[in-house]
């Protein structure tokens, strides 16, 4: 099984919605994770943060593709 890593912690989900559409558009499995209660506390995302995960061995890519946007 591969290992998953943290890309980047974010205060929204929409920047993180917007990063793993970039990257899984671009063949880069990735998904985001926020402990906000479904959804219900989304306010605690600017303290807490947005994850965005992706492969230990798409890492470097991932960065790539950041660094171009």
């Amino acid at each position: 099984m591969k290992k998953l890593i943290v890309l980047k912690t974010l205060s929204s989900q929409i920047e993180a919605d917007f990063i793993v559409g970039l990257l899984n558009s671009n063949g880069i499995y990735s998904f985001s994770t926020a402990d906000d209660c479904g959804g219900v506390q989304s306010f605690m995302n600017s303290s807490i943060g947005v994850k965005v995960w992706v492969k230990e061995g798409d890492f470097e890519k991932a960065l790539f593709y950041l660094e171009e946007e």
